[in-house]
């Protein structure tokens, strides 16, 4: 989905993490029996939300440092997040704005060629 947008490389790579770490959150503490993802594109933003029927705690990262650090995680890759009890469960979210160098190459106006496939000089024939 992201490459169908034109989200490629860091960006891409930092939007797969929120994601892991959201919906590994949801699966391995919520003890919901579904999850759900949305993604969306908005402008040059990428809303991420996962939902679940489950009740959020938070947890403290693990001394060993191998457990606890997702939201961390999500927290330095997006530019806003969150969570959220709702009345049927939990709703984790996040945004990732992109930046000029990383939206999909729109070509400028002075790159626009003619109709037959070259570049208009504005010469005639003679």
């Amino acid at each position: 989905m992201l490459g169908h947008w034109g989200v490629t490389g860091q960006a891409e790579y930092e939007i797969r993490v929120i994601v892991s770490e959201l919906v590994t959150n949801s699966v391995v503490h919520s003890a919901s029996e579904s999850t759900s993802l949305t993604i969306t594109l908005l402008g040059r933003t990428v809303c991420l939300e996962v939902r679940d029927t489950g009740t959020w705690r938070e947890h403290k990262p693990d001394p060993s440092g191998e457990r606890g650090r997702g939201l961390s995680l999500v927290r330095q890759q997006a530019t806003t997040s969150g969570v959220q009890r709702t009345l049927d469960g939990t709703r984790a979210w996040a945004q990732r704005v992109l930046t000029d160098d990383e939206l999909p190459h729109q070509p400028r106006s002075d790159e626009t060629q003619d109709q037959r496939g070259g570049r208009d000089d504005g010469g005639g024939t003679s």
